[in-house]
């Protein structure tokens, strides 16, 4: 039988002429319309296929999905892309096909300007334009076999049976047949000189661009054929060609240059490989020991057996196995759990649970086990199964397993229950529990599934009673084990239970205890030894035997760090980074670069990548890397900062590596290298510069573009990339719990034992939790760090000692300035004004202040010491001192501003200041600056608290604002520090103008400017000194407004610098009140003349 196929023609739409519609297309030669969709889909719909050639306009069809050729004028039907069958002139709809790219993602660095064209960019650039900056030969064209550059000169001067002189290329001469070698200046020159126009190649490769087995060239002729088909095809043309009828063995060698001159695609697409570039660092060692260990293989024989099955047994027990049974051989069947009767004929009325299980609390030696159990509503368990969950072996697994009935059939008057328990096989720590109501009890066979996660920490409340098995009946998904006075309810009456003392009885089912087993033990009540009893894993590995109903023998090796393999043999190669000249960052990402062997079959040529990451330590100056898989670059991340720190041509399994990321294997952006114009190319056209680095810069060694690609500068100064992702997506498989902006990483794609966060700048913590910002200049943010726990002060760091020493000099001096001030401002002459109040009350919270300094210094270095672990005296201490300390400094600064407006409201009334109004006011407004100050600072203990970083193992005193009170506290801090600094200097500055004015109108044979002059003159000290303590105190404003947060704990100089020196104040107060004083120096020195004589007395009387 003959099928046609149905014309598609439409000759009028709703009675419309077809000619007249917009939306198809006439055929010529008939009255046959066609929708536009038709046009260019390569099936040919009108007479002659008018509607699959040019003469159709397809790209007039304003159809913005078609593919636009840009070699001819021609839009193609989407389904006509990528189809196999080339219908734009130059192949560009093909591109995508027989291993081709058209995206330069996916496309190899060595297939750039290499003469065939596989990216075409929208912009009419490929791959093959704008070659002029690109070097020809390189590591990947040099000596290939194929002619890539001007002359083959990618091929000369190389190592081959052909010994040809330099600049030569070999030439098989038609005038005797025979191989030689033909002069760089005689190629390209137009005229054929050696056999298949070899010197010749541009003729073929212009006539057939996709065809690389057409480049055999005819004796006197263009046509260009397969070296293979010369003698069928070249000598119905001539007969010069006398190697066909030669033996070939004779002339191997020719045949074998004629193979070389086939550009078959796949060898071009070399992929990414690091031996043109010198190998880094050059030491390296093997350990030191190396333990070989030799096992002893258990051959486990399996049988061989390889007889057909009898169809008769296999019918005979369907899902079961036969067995024969006694001497007489009877025929008994073992079935499945999910079949019964003799001849496994009946389905068991079952639940058949698919599990999969997620662990937030990561680690890699977690050992789970996992019970799942029928319960009906009475307590009774029909069923049970046990498996053991390890998340490194398992983290994708699915675990199917069936929970029967006890009763066939089921009493369909009770409801069912699944009830999932964890465990903690390697401590017996109970973990969290699961059910799942049976909610078609009607059904005979349930499916369930499910994906369990295991809390790290459970938060119960619940109620024990006697109903405990009835929260079965509700729809809880998750729910905890019952407690009750601290201790676990396990309904169980362990006189039942016949466990081995190391195991646990988790329950009773069918009289028969269930029993949990240690590593070690197997079996149902777990009495015998599993084969982890003996040390089978080395270096201190865990042993995880596998299900016991399985094999006795198989097990499970969860390895140290630093070692891999099967039983933890081997070690891995460990990595020691160091740092030199550059700053230790607060964490590191490492960059393991793998790159692949050459293979015909390979169409993804991009190295493969390995990412770790790991926290480097306050008190760390280096990190060190394990790596169980081989890699051939290693690429350490700072921020947005690439190093190159590791190069090896062949990976060596088991060795130590020691490297150091430094300035000088710094990997440069891009916009380091290129002019702004070259930079805003598109990758496709900026990446032919890529060689221009290298060959200017001869100390540079990598680079990057943050877009695609990393390169090396290889040994003859050219560009070696590869494609890197540099827009990876750290967010941890969708459970990314950081905060504050933090990067969550993790040390496997889909089987992750540890996750990290990378926090950003004024962020710290496990989690980001915890900010700088809001630390102000707080001293635990600034040398909290630095004091290394369980650590003699004496053995503390340098920073921690000097601040201890210069702590206590601070205090020595300041006791000494304040008790001066003490003397001389509490005589009956200073205390007639307010002013001498103000002076006394600011000498007396000098020496507080630096009292409370040295308090709060010695309660945090004892504190992160963990010699005080006491967490009331410390909660106390953090929520008292620093609102102490505060309050201190700025009611010191309202003090001395007081003193400047007193002063100046004396000159301003002279005579009509009145001495006992200006003590009074004096004393309540020292208790009024006292009430205030601290009022408007009582925010500030409100929000301090202790905060546990669990990651460091430290206590923090930490503030944490709303964004309403940060406001308050910012601008709180910034009032009492200009306010009373302006308020001082205006009022000195008053005082001068009205004093040269009264001067002035007094003695008027000076100008207003001259007595100006003389008056600041006289009371530059009082300028001075209110400059001098806003210079000293300026550090406290600067670093916790300016800096905003600490980012770096590991140089704390300036900061703390800055710190100690806005206490300098408070040492001064003698040097800037008294001895600059006249009236208060006089003063001082009869107090000092005055105690000296008590002082003489006393020693006279003893």
């Amino acid at each position: 039988m003959i099928f046609l196929g149905c014309t598609r023609m439409y000759e009028s739409v709703n009675d419309i002429p077809c000619r007249l519609q917009s939306s198809m297309l006439h055929c010529p030669a008939s009255n046959k319309c066609i929708p536009n969709r038709y046009v260019m889909d390569t099936i040919p719909d009108c007479y002659g296929a008018f509607d699959e050639s040019l003469s159709v306009n397809s790209c007039s069809l304003n159809d913005k999905y078609r593919f636009h050729c840009t070699s001819e004028k021609k839009c193609l039907l989407t389904t006509a892309v990528n189809n196999g069958i080339r219908q734009c002139s130059g192949g560009e709809d093909e591109l995508g096909m027989n291993g081709l790219v058209i995206n330069i993602q996916t496309l190899a660095f060595s297939a750039i300007c290499d003469g065939r064209r596989e990216v075409f960019a929208s912009t009419n650039e490929t791959d093959e334009t704008h070659c002029e900056e690109w070097s020809c030969v390189n590591q990947y064209t040099q000596c290939d076999g194929l002619w890539q550059c001007p002359k083959g000169i990618d091929e000369i001067n190389c190592l081959s049976k052909i010994n040809c002189p330099t600049d030569h290329h070999p030439c098989v001469f038609p005038s005797n047949q025979t191989i030689g070698c033909l002069h760089l200046n005689r190629i390209d020159d137009g005229i054929v000189d050696c056999l298949g126009a070899t010197d010749e190649r541009t003729h073929c490769r212009l006539s057939y661009p996709t065809d690389g087995l057409r480049r055999y060239r005819c004796w006197n002729d263009t046509l260009c054929v397969f070296y293979g088909f010369r003698c069928h095809e070249c000598n119905k043309v001539d007969g010069i060609d006398e190697l066909c009828q030669a033996d070939n063995d004779k002339n191997s060698d020719i045949l074998k240059y004629f193979d070389d001159m086939l550009e078959v695609y796949h060898a071009r697409k070399l992929p990414f490989s690091p031996q043109s570039s010198d190998p880094f660092p050059r030491k390296q060692s093997l350990p030191s020991t190396k333990n070989i260990i030799e096992y002893q293989k258990r051959e486990i024989e399996e049988s061989t057996n390889t007889q057909q099955l009898d169809m008769r047994q296999v019918w005979l027990c369907h899902q079961g196995t036969l067995i024969y049974v006694g001497e007489n051989e009877s025929e008994q069947c073992l079935c499945p759990p999910n079949y019964y009767g003799d001849r496994c004929q009946y389905q068991n009325q079952r639940v058949s649970l698919t599990l999969r299980i997620q662990n937030e609390n990561l680690g890699k030696f977690i050992v789970i086990g996992i019970i799942a159990s029928l319960v009906d509503n009475t307590g009774l368990i029909h069923s049970y199964e046990q498996f053991t969950y390890v998340p490194v072996r398992d983290c994708n697994t699915k675990f199917d397993i069936y929970l029967l009935y006890r009763d066939r059939p089921k009493d369909m008057t009770k409801n069912y229950t699944i009830n999932i328990e964890a465990y903690d096989k390697l401590s017996f720590r109970y973990l969290s529990t699961w059910t799942f109501p049976v909610k078609f009890n009607f059904m005979p066979v349930n499916r369930e599934s499910a994906i369990l996660t295991i809390p790290a920490s459970q938060n119960c409340h619940k109620t024990c009673n006697s109903k405990y098995r009835e929260q079965f009946k509700s729809n809880k998904i998750e729910s905890c084990r019952c407690k009750s006075n601290h201790s676990e309810i396990v309904y169980i009456n362990q006189d039942q239970c016949n466990c081995s003392p190391d195991s646990i009885c988790v329950g009773i089912a069918n009289n028969r205890s269930i029993c949990l087993c240690p590593l070690t033990k197997i079996s149902p009540r777990c009495l015998l030894n599993s084969i982890c009893q003996t040390d089978v894993c080395s270096n201190r590995g865990v042993c995880v035997p596998d299900d016991d109903r399985i094999s006795l023998t198989n097990f499970t090796c969860i390895c140290q760090d630093g070692f891999s393999g099967p039983r933890c043999e081997e070690k891995d190669v460990e990595i020691d980074i160091s740092f030199s000249d550059v700053p230790i960052p607060q964490s590191l990402l490492v960059h393991f670069i793998t790159a692949q062997d050459y293979s015909v079959k390979s169409e993804n040529p991009i190295p493969t990548r390995a990412t770790m990451f790991k926290k480097i330590g306050f008190d760390q100056d280096a990190v060190t890397f394990y790596m169980s898989l081989p890699f051939h670059l290693v690429f350490a991340q700072i921020e947005i900062k690439f190093y190159l720190i590791v190069l090896q041509h062949e990976h060596t399994p088991s060795i130590n590596i020691s490297t150091e990321i430094t300035r000088s294997r710094h990997c440069p952006y891009i916009r380091e290298l290129f002019d702004q114009q070259t930079i805003d190319y598109q990758i496709l056209r900026r990446v032919k510069f890529y060689h221009l680095p290298c060959k200017t810069n001869l100390n540079l060694i990598c680079f990057h573009d943050n877009e695609t690609f990393i390169c090396l500068c290889t040994k003859e100064r050219n560009a070696n990339c590869f494609h890197f992702d540099f827009n990876m997506t750290y967010n941890c498989m969708g459970w990314n719990d950081c905060q504050n902006g933090g990067q969550c990483f993790q040390d496997h794609p889909t089987c992750p034992t540890k996750t990290m966060c990378i926090c950003q700048a004024c962020f710290y913590g496990t989690k980001c939790q915890f900010s700088t910002k809001q630390f102000g200049l707080s001293l635990d943010v600034i040398l909290g760090y630095k004091i290394l726990p369980h650590i003699r002060i004496t053995q503390q760091s340098l920073y921690v000692i000097g601040s201890i020493v210069l702590a206590t000099i601070m205090l020595v001096v300041g006791l000494i300035s304040g008790i001066l001030c003490i003397w001389t401002f509490q005589s009956k002459s200073c205390l007639r004004v307010g002013s001498g109040l103000y002076l006394l009350a600011s000498s007396i919270t000098s020496i507080l202040i630096l009292i409370t300094l040295n308090l709060k210094l010695w309660f945090l270095v004892f504190s992160q010491m963990s010699t005080i672990t006491s967490l009331s005296f410390l909660s106390f201490s953090c929520i008292s001192i620093e609102f102490i300390l505060r309050s201190l400094l700025a009611i010191t600064d309202w003090f001395h501003a007081s003193v400047a407006v007193e002063r100046l409201f004396t000159v301003i009334l002279g005579v009509n200041f009145n001495l006992t109004k200006s003590k009074n006011i004096g004393k309540w407004n020292i208790s009024f600056i006292c009430l205030i100050t601290m009022i408007s600072l009582l925010h500030e203990p409100i929000y301090r608290r202790l905060i546990d970083d669990e990651e460091e193992k430290r206590t923090w005193c930490l503030v944490r604002f709303t964004p309403k009170v940060e406001s308050y506290n910012s601008f709180i801090n910034i009032f009492h520090f200009v306010i009373p600094f302006s308020i001082k200097f205006i009022s000195i500055i008053a005082m001068i103008i009205f004093l040269s004015r009264r001067r002035a109108s007094v003695k008027k044979q000076d100008t207003y400017m001259e007595h100006f002059r003389k008056q600041l003159h006289t009371h530059k000290y009082l300028i001075l000194s209110s400059l001098l303590s806003l210079i000293l105190a300026l550090p406290r404003l600067v670093i916790a407004f300016i800096f905003g947060c600490m980012t770096s704990a590991r140089e704390p100089l300036i900061p703390l610098t800055g710190y100690f020196v806005s206490f300098i104040p408070s040492l001064l107060t003698f040097f800037i009140f008294v001895l600059t004083s006249t009236a208060y120096k006089k003063q001082f020195n009869t107090v000092v003349t005055r105690k000296w004589e008590v002082m003489r007395r006393w020693f006279q009387r003893q």
